[in-house]
């Protein structure tokens, strides 16, 4: 999809298209750890590594400013923000 769109150059660079992915993974698994939690089913944030993986997202949030990557998607820009301090919240709960 990104080459389609003539962006997988501009996201390589800037972040890795591989650990960009990694990164929407993880605010997709926060947003449905109840539900997967519910279903049994698989969610980063259900295993051994979970405060790796949040630490990992805080770290990009503060490393990466989102509007950046996304000029052209602020609900997406939105929804990482909302991640991460949903991510803080799950973090002091450990």
């Amino acid at each position: 999809t990104l080459k389609v769109m003539n962006l997988d150059e501009f996201y390589e660079k800037e972040i890795g298209v591989r650990n960009l992915g990694e990164i929407l993974q993880i605010v997709d698994d926060i947003w449905d750890l109840d539900q997967d939690t519910a279903e049994d089913q698989t969610n980063c944030l259900r295993t051994e590594r979970k405060m790796e993986h949040l630490k990992r997202l805080l770290t990009f949030c503060e490393n990466t400013r989102p509007e950046r990557l996304f000029p052209h998607g602020p609900l997406l820009v939105q929804v990482i923000k909302s991640t991460e301090k949903k991510a803080k919240q799950l973090l002091t709960e450990l």
